[in-house]
């Protein structure tokens, strides 16, 4: 009967040993299941950000294009405004030098008549 408990004993170790080899395999299979798994989401991950970067500097670079487009407008529009003060400018500068000599001429032509009958009043005292 000594020989029963022993088989068995080797028997309930085998077994022992067939589970815990199975457990070690099903372990080492989920790692490495567990590192595809990983290595996958990593790329994923990876891709994920490139195309956000690619969005982000396309985004950028519309900006940038639209903002340079509306220096470039508002560039333009400071010229014609300044072209239109300096028309305005040079226009009231040209009537004001009408004006100054249309005075000018008047004063004169006031001065030459004056000058006149003081010449002519002149005259009449000596004569």
């Amino acid at each position: 009967m000594s020989a029963r408990p022993a088989m068995s004993q080797g028997l309930f170790s085998g077994v022992l040993y067939m589970r815990e080899r199975a457990h070690y395999h099903t372990m080492e299979r989920e790692r490495a299941e567990r590192r595809v798994a990983d290595k996958e989401l990593q790329s994923t991950v990876q891709s994920l950000l490139q195309a956000e970067k690619k969005g982000r500097e396309t985004a950028d670079h519309h900006l940038n294009s639209t903002l340079q487009a509306g220096l470039k407008e508002e560039g333009k529009a400071r010229e014609s405004a300044d072209d239109n003060m300096n028309r305005a400018l040079q226009a009231g500068l040209k009537e004001e030098r009408k004006a100054r000599e249309s005075a000018d001429d008047n004063m004169n032509r006031a001065l030459q008549a004056g000058l006149k009958e003081e010449g002519k009043a002149r005259e009449s005292e000596t004569a």
